[in-house]
């Protein structure tokens, strides 16, 4: 359709599989498909729309934008901390990444997206699990860094789309950036400056709370980083939580923690995990946490737990763990796994009977891409060992435990989430509170409203809050 023309009555048909997004060139000359995994499958010449095959069979992410006759992207594929290539729409071979052209080699900084600004490419990513940008030319030669206004984190882009540039504004790099202690602000760097405009200032602040970056060392020895919020006046051990995600190659960002500020505010310190699983410091990282390594990841989560209480940060008894998704999983885990370390847990939006995941699609796609084969006899020995529901015992005490779910939830289905609850609300050695809450009419992420966020995050912050003695703060710093 162009512009000015009737909308079609129909969708145009595009004769492409898996790959659910389409960016289009700024020059409208070229468009390209791809998958939710980022890997530019197809490309067409506009006004053609014929589509052909580009950048296929590579197990690698290829996430970019169009830059001409090329697409230029971040790449991990022989290097995991990333580094920007270029591929020809017209090569004889785009799918062959020995006919790319590097740009941009891997260092030792972690890169993830890339943005073509005017004449530049603006690189995001990060070093140590804090956001940074860097400004390139067209041939990939650095021209200097974004300072970005604080420590802190950009926002996470999982799909390539969202790397898009609008026109007009050639010499500016706008963006979004939040650190654990402010929310998100509105920001422009204009290319050569080295200052950095505020468009709209963040709208919340934790007044007098401080973080910092700390490092704890896993059963292996490896050193994993966490960052560490502590509220205003903290002067030995506080109540503490700490998030987490751990898991399909996702970072989980230093960024504000939206509801779970309200803990801080009111006196708890806040953990934010970066632990193997994740892919907060390049997808070797990830990796080393995934599979026949995937206890790695569970691991650190306890290392940095033990770092707090070594450090004299909270004690036993004021100790807790959430995380959601993949992140709930990893809490029910650490539940029956360690439950000598948590004072409470909360497992949001989780699957915590990982053998049984066999029975719907999605939990034997998720648990197959991250935890181990179903199908694997040596595999299935090893899962009993991180499944929460088989994990639970008669003879053992557990922590508080709150546990909620989306009824209309398809990649984590309550009822598995009501078989773990009654087999640990039947252990005979637990006498603290284990609660359930399934949520009618909500889904997973995304099919969640912000208001049916809201009030679950309500929910499970009083809980903890109850349960640590802790009085709500009336009002955030505006």
């Amino acid at each position: 359709m162009r512009w000015g023309e009737e909308p079609a009555a129909e969708p145009e048909p595009v004769d492409v599989a898996n790959a659910p997004a389409v960016q289009v060139a700024a020059d409208g000359r070229h468009a390209v498909a791809t998958a939710v995994w980022p890997l530019p499958q197809y490309v067409c010449d506009l006004p053609d729309r014929k589509w052909r095959p580009f950048v296929q069979g590579v197990e690698a992410s290829v996430a970019g934008v169009v830059d001409g006759d090329r697409y230029v992207a971040v790449t991990n594929h022989n290097a995991p901390r990333g580094r920007i290539v270029a591929i020809e729409f017209a090569g004889p071979d785009p799918g062959d990444p020995a006919a790319w052209h590097e740009l941009v080699p891997e260092s030792g900084r972690v890169l993830s997206q890339v943005r073509l600004i005017g004449d530049r490419l603006v690189a995001t990513g990060s070093i140590d699990a804090e956001a940074r940008a860097w400004v390139f030319d067209r041939a990939g030669r650095e021209l200097e860094e974004v300072p970005l206004p604080g420590r802190g984190a950009l926002p996470l882009d999982v799909l390539p789309s969202a790397a898009l540039a609008p026109d007009g504004h050639p010499d500016e790099f706008v963006f979004v950036f939040s650190t654990p202690t402010s929310s998100p602000g509105l920001y422009r760097y204009r290319f050569g400056s080295g200052e950095v405009d505020t468009l709209r200032a963040p709208r919340v602040h934790l007044p007098g709370a401080t973080v910092s970056l700390r490092w704890a060392e896993s059963a292996d020895g490896t050193r994993v980083p966490y960052h560490l919020v502590l509220p205003e006046g903290a002067d030995g051990a506080v109540p503490a939580l700490i998030t987490a995600y751990g898991g399909g190659r996702v970072a989980w960002p230093a960024q504000f923690p939206g509801p779970v500020a309200a803990f801080v505010a009111a006196g708890g310190a806040l953990a934010i995990s970066h632990q193997r699983g994740g892919g907060d410091l390049g997808s070797d990282w990830a990796d080393a946490g995934r599979l026949a390594h995937k206890q790695n990841s569970f691991d650190d989560l306890y290392a940095i737990a033990g770092h707090l209480l070594a450090t004299g940060v909270t004690t036993r008894e004021r100790l807790a763990v959430t995380g959601w998704s993949n992140g709930g999983m990893l809490a029910g885990i650490a539940c029956t796994q360690r439950p000598d370390l948590w004072a409470a847990v909360v497992a949001q939006c989780p699957v915590l009977d990982v053998l049984g995941c066999h029975r719907h699609p999605y939990g034997r796609f998720a648990i197959s891409a991250e935890y181990g084969d179903l199908g694997d006899p040596d595999d299935v020995a090893r899962l009993a060992g991180m499944s929460p529901y088989q994990l639970v015992e008669q003879d053992t005490s557990y922590p508080a435990l709150y546990v909620h779910a989306g009824g209309a939830d398809v990649a984590c289905p309550p009822g598995q989430v009501r078989k773990f609850v009654a087999r640990m609300q039947a252990a005979p050695e637990t006498d603290a509170p284990v609660l359930l809450r399934v949520w009618d009419d909500v889904g997973h992420g995304t099919a969640t409203s912000r208001s049916d966020s809201v009030v679950q995050a309500a929910h499970w912050l009083a809980f903890l809050m109850k349960r640590f003695g802790m009085v709500p703060r009336a009002a955030l710093s505006r």
